[in-house]
C-alpha cells in the first residue's frame, strides 16, 4: 500500500472514531443538549456559535468545562451544572440567555468573562464561586438562607442589613424556636428584648412598609427571604403589638389572603437527634436539620393553599354529594355535607410540629405531629397524598375509618379516599401555577447542601459505671430521655449539647453535675427531684431555666449568671441560696420570688449601701390599709429616728390585722447614721413580723429598708410598732 493510501486510511478512520466518539457524548433534542454519561471535559469551543441549543443537560461525570465552550449560543436560556465540575473556562458562556445559575461549592477555577452579564449568579457563602464573584465585578443583590445572589447591575446592590436565619449550621436552639403562621409570613416577634421582623417566605417581599403607632420604621423596604431585620432596640420597651406590617407584594398578599379562612401554625420536631424507632415497624423517626425546615415551608404554604382553596373545597363538597366518601369499615356511613363543612373548618385551623421519617409517613391522631419521608416533602406538588394521609390522623381518623385516610380499602372507594382528594388539588393548582412556591430548585438543596443532607447520626451515648457520656454531636438531652434513670449518678456532656429539654433527668439518681458553656436553655424538671447535694453552677451562656428545673434537691446553693433573662416558677426550693450578682435579671427574679440572696464577694456593708442606692418608695406610718402595699415585691423605706430612746435593744413589729391578707417582708437592712446596723435577708411572712435590733449610744438617724408585698390581694392592714425593750 503506497505512503499516500495509508495516510487517507488514517485521517478516515480517525474521522470515523471522531464521529462515533461526537455521537456518544451528546444528543439534541428540541433544542435541548444533553451531554451523554461518562463524558469528563465539554471541550474549548465544542459547542461555539450554537444555535440550536437552548438548554444543556450536563451529567455527573464531567469535570471541566473549557474555554468558549458554549459561547455565542445566543439561544442558551438555561444550564444545569453539576457539583462534580471543578473549572469553568474563559467566556464559557458568553452572548447566551442564561438568566439565573447555580454554581456549586465545588468549583475551584472560573475563567474571565465565564458568564453574559445579565446572568444572576446564585452561589453558597464563603465558597470559591462566591469569592470569586465578589472580586469579578459582581454586586450582592439577594440572599435565601445560606445562598448569595449576585448581579452585575451594580443598581440592584442590597446592604446586609439584617441577619440570617434556617442557614444548614444555624444552631438547634434557633431552628427549633422557629413558630410562624403560613397566612402571617412577615412576623412581628420580640427575640432577645429587641423587637425584630421575621420574615418566612423564600423570596424577596417587595414594598414593605412597617409602622408603630402611626410612625413609619420603614418604608417601601424589600425584606429579604427567611431573614431577621431589627425594628427596635431592647432599650426601646417597645411590643410586637406595637407594630403594623403592609405591603402589596404578590406573593405577600397570596399569603396573607389565606388569613380569611385559614389559620395554621408551624414548628419544627428536634424531639430525634438520630434514627429512632416510632413503634410504627418499618418507619422510624429521622433527625431534623435546617435544609429539611427550609423544605417544609415551601411544601405547608402549598398544602396551606389548597386546604384554603374554594377548588378544594367544592371538590370534597361534590365527592360528599356523590357519596364517596365513608367513615368506616364496613362502608355503610357516608360523611354529610354537614359533616365534610366542620372537617373542613377544623383542618383550615391546625398547628403542626413538622419533622421527617424513613420509610413512609407518620402522623399523631387528633395531634400535631406531621412526619413524612424527605423526597416527599422535598419535592413540591408531588407525592400530595402522603401529606393529606397523615394530616387525615391529624384530624382524628384512622386506618380503619372508611376511606378518609385509607386508599387500601375495597368496592372502589380506596381511589376516592379524603386524601387523594387534597393530592389531585395540589396537582391542577401546581401545573396551573396558582401555588406560592412551584420552583422545584427553590433551594436546589441536592447542589448547595449535599453535606447537610449527609450529615451522619451521632453516635449512641453511653453509660458506664455510673457515669453518662453524651456523645459528640447531639445538640440536646431529649424530653424525659434519662427520667427515672437508676444508673446515671454523673454526667459528661460533649460541647455539643445547647439544650437540655424538658424532665431530662427528673427523678434520676445524678449526684453529680456540671453543664457545659454551651448550654443555652434548661427545661422545666430538668433535674427536678434528682439526687443532686452539691452548689450547682450555671453558666455564663445560659438564657433560659425552666420551672422546677431544679426542684425537690438537696443543694444548698445556684449560682446564675447574669446571661439568663428567662425564667419559670419554682425554679428551686426556697431554702436554695440564690447567688446573683446585684441589679442582674436573676436577681430581681430572685427577690420577686422570695428566694435568699447571696451578692458574690459583697461585704454586708457593701450591700446595704446597695440597696440604699435602689429607688424606695416611703412606706406607711404606724398602720397600713388596703392597697398601701402591692402584690409584687416593692423596695420601701421607713424612718424610725422619731421612737429612738438611747441606747438599747428594740422590737420593730409589723402585725396584720386578723382576717386580711398577709404583709411579706424581704431583704430587711436596718441603718443607723448611714451605716449598717442589721441586715435580715430572709423572707418573714408571719401574722406578726418582729425584727430585734440593738441601736448603739448616740444614734441620731433609724432607717429601715425592705421589699415588701402582700399574698392573695391588696386587701391588707395592721400595725406597725417600734418600741424599747
Amino acid at each position: 500500500m503506497s505512503h499516500t493510501r495509508k495516510l487517507f486510511v488514517a485521517f478516515a478512520l480517525l474521522f470515523a472514531a471522531t464521529t462515533i466518539q461526537n455521537i456518544y457524548a451528546q444528543t439534541i433534542k428540541d433544542g435541548v443538549l444533553t451531554i451523554k454519561k461518562g463524558a469528563t471535559e465539554i471541550k474549548s469551543r465544542e459547542y461555539y456559535n450554537n444555535k440550536n441549543v437552548t438548554n444543556v443537560s450536563i451529567p455527573s461525570s464531567v469535570t471541566k468545562i473549557g474555554d468558549f465552550a458554549f459561547c455565542n449560543c445566543y439561544n442558551l436560556i438555561e444550564v444545569e451544572i453539576p457539583s462534580s465540575v471543578k473549572t469553568i473556562g474563559n467566556s464559557a458562556f458568553q452572548n447566551s440567555k442564561i438568566e439565573k445559575i447555580d454554581l456549586s461549592n465545588n468549583l475551584t477555577d472560573i475563567g474571565k468573562n465565564a458568564f453574559p452579564t445579565q446572568t444572576v449568579l446564585r452561589v453558597k457563602r464563603n465558597t470559591f464561586a462566591d469569592k470569586w464573584a465578589k472580586s469579578n465585578g459582581y454586586y450582592l443583590c439577594g440572599v435565601l438562607a445560606d445562598l448569595n445572589y449576585y448581579t452585575k447591575d451594580r443598581t440592584k446592590q442590597i446592604t446586609e442589613d439584617f441577619t440570617r436565619i434556617l442557614c444548614d449550621y444555624d444552631s438547634y436552639l434557633n431552628w427549633t424556636s422557629y413558630q410562624f403562621k403560613v397566612q402571617e409570613p412577615l412576623k412581628i416577634e420580640d427575640v432577645d428584648g429587641e423587637i425584630v421582623l421575621t420574615s418566612f417566605m423564600l423570596e424577596p417581599c417587595e414594598n414593605v412598609t412597617v409602622t408603630k403607632s402611626g410612625k413609619t420604621i420603614l418604608s417601601k423596604k424589600t425584606i429579604q427571604p427567611l431573614t431577621r431585620t431589627v425594628l427596635s432596640k431592647a432599650e426601646d420597651a417597645a411590643k410586637p403589638e406595637d407594630f403594623k406590617v403592609t405591603s402589596d407584594d404578590e406573593l405577600y398578599k397570596k399569603l396573607t389572603s389565606l388569613g380569611n379562612v385559614l389559620d395554621w401554625t408551624v414548628t419544627f420536631n428536634g424531639d430525634y437527634f438520630r434514627k429512632t424507632e416510632s413503634g410504627n415497624k418499618g418507619v422510624p423517626y429521622l433527625k431534623m436539620l435546617p435544609v429539611f425546615c427550609r423544605e417544609w415551608i415551601a411544601t405547608i404554604c402549598n398544602h396551606a393553599y389548597v386546604i384554603a382553596s374554594k377548588e378544594y373545597e367544592d371538590y370534597c363538597l361534590d365527592c360528599v354529594e356523590k357519596k364517596w366518601l365513608v367513615t368506616d369499615e364496613w362502608q355503610t356511613k357516608f360523611l354529610s355535607k354537614e359533616d365534610m363543612r366542620r372537617l373542613l373548618q377544623k383542618a383550615r385551623k391546625h398547628t403542626f410540629k413538622l419533622g421527617r421519617c424513613d420509610g413512609g409517613g407518620l402522623g399523631t391522631v387528633g395531634g400535631e405531629g406531621l412526619w413524612l419521608l424527605d423526597s416527599w416533602f422535598c419535592n413540591l406538588g408531588k407525592s400530595g397524598g402522603a401529606f393529606y394521609h397523615e394530616f387525615s390522623h391529624n384530624m382524628g381518623y384512622n386506618h380503619d375509618d372508611g376511606n378518609m385516610c385509607n386508599q387500601e380499602v375495597s368496592n372502589g372507594y380506596g381511589e376516592k379516599s379524603w386524601q387523594l382528594m387534597g393530592a389531585k388539588i395540589l396537582k391542577q393548582l401546581f401545573e396551573a401555577g396558582k401555588l406560592p412556591y412551584t420552583d422545584v430548585k427553590i433551594f436546589n438543596s441536592d447542589l448547595f447542601s449535599y453535606d447537610a443532607l449527609k450529615t451522619p447520626d451521632p453516635a449512641e451515648n453511653v453509660i458506664k459505671n455510673g457515669v453518662l457520656y453524651v456523645s459528640k454531636d447531639v445538640p440536646a438531652i431529649g424530653n424525659a430521655e434519662y427520667a427515672n434513670n437508676r444508673l446515671i449518678s454523673k454526667v459528661v456532656f460533649s460541647s455539643s449539647v445547647e439544650v437540655i429539654l424538658p424532665n431530662a433527668f427528673w427523678q434520676s439518681y445524678i449526684s453529680e453535675l456540671e453543664i457545659p458553656s454551651t448550654v443555652k436553655k434548661i427545661g422545666s424538671g430538668a433535674f427536678e427531684s434528682t439526687a443532686l447535694t452539691s452548689t450547682v453552677v450555671i453558666p455564663d451562656g445560659v438564657q433560659e431555666i425552666g420551672t422546677c428545673a431544679f426542684m425537690n434537691t438537696r443543694i444548698p446553693k445556684i449560682v446564675v449568671p447574669a446571661s439568663v433573662t428567662k425564667f419559670g416558677e419554682m425554679i428551686t426550693d426556697k431554702k436554695v441560696v440564690w447567688v446573683v450578682e446585684r441589679g442582674t435579671p436573676a436577681y430581681e427574679y430572685a427577690v420577686k420570688n422570695n428566694y435568699q440572696i447571696e451578692v458574690p464577694g459583697e461585704t454586708p456593708e457593701e450591700a446595704a449601701a446597695s440597696i440604699v442606692k435602689e429607688k424606695a418608695e416611703p412606706g406607711p406610718k404606724n398602720t397600713w390599709k388596703s392597697g398601701d402595699f402591692p402584690m409584687n415585691d416593692v423596695r420601701m423605706y421607713w424612718d424610725f429616728s422619731e421612737f429612738l430612746d438611747g441606747e438599747g435593744r428594740y422590737v420593730v413589729s409589723f402585725t396584720t390585722t386578723s382576717g386580711s391578707n398577709r404583709l411579706w417582708l424581704t431583704d430587711a437592712i436596718f441603718i443607723a447614721d448611714g451605716k449598717l446596723l442589721e441586715q435580715f435577708p430572709e423572707t418573714k411572712a408571719t401574722r406578726s413580723i418582729d425584727y430585734i435590733i440593738y441601736v448603739p449610744a448616740g444614734t441620731k438617724k433609724l432607717e429601715f429598708y425592705a421589699l415588701a408585698h402582700t399574698n392573695r390581694g391588696t386587701n391588707s392592714n395592721g400595725t406597725i410598732v417600734v418600741e424599747k425593750w
